[in-house]
């Protein structure tokens, strides 16, 4: 039995229950099963929660949780919702499964804490460069912001949405992804 904290990345029905897509901070990204018995209203992308698993012919299935934030500063505001969920489309997409991290996990709940909570969206924007940053150097890329100014010649002390849409592209030319989150008309 396995028990941690959790970000709700995806769910998915199946037939005999729903498919979790967590990113634990014991475990790393996983997937979770449990069955149609589990009330399943407060199980929704981007949940904070804490769970009890347990291991049973190589799945991992969830027995309980409670729900820790719903974030719902976050989904009330429109721009701090794509944020957060091209964040969870960014590690979702770029993070093996099963490779514990607790470090990037308790950096993303930070972030999430500090989206919530703040208004500023220059604030927003520029820490918003700094987890991808931090994350992408903890992954091995080296200076993620060094490069793209190299590449492109950007100066990133003026952040805008423009200037996070042009970042995005760069990573998905070194990653070799789409990312689809920011992808909308402002």
């Amino acid at each position: 039995m396995y028990s941690c904290r959790a970000i709700i990345f995806d769910r998915k029905k199946i037939l005999t229950g729903n498919k979790l897509k967590l990113f634990t901070d014991k475990l790393g990204k996983i997937e979770a099963y449990y069955k149609f018995n589990i009330k399943n209203i407060n199980l929704d992308k981007l949940n904070l929660v804490k769970v009890n698993l347990k291991s049973y012919k190589d799945k991992i299935y969830l027995q309980n949780y409670i729900v820790e934030n719903y974030f719902f500063k976050i989904r009330d505001n429109y721009e701090k919702a794509i944020i957060a969920m091209y964040l969870i489309e960014l590690l979702d997409k770029t993070m093996d499964f099963d490779l514990p991290e607790s470090k990037i996990f308790n950096m993303f709940i930070s972030f999430l804490n500090f989206l919530s909570n703040e208004e500023n969206q220059s604030k927003i924007f520029v820490n918003l460069i700094k987890f991808i940053n931090y994350y992408f150097f903890f992954l091995g890329y080296g200076n993620l912001i060094e490069n793209y100014k190299e590449n492109y010649e950007k100066d990133i002390s003026n952040v805008s949405f423009d200037e996070i849409i042009k970042l995005n592209e760069y990573i998905e030319k070194i990653f070799n992804i789409e990312l689809n989150s920011l992808k909308i008309n402002k």
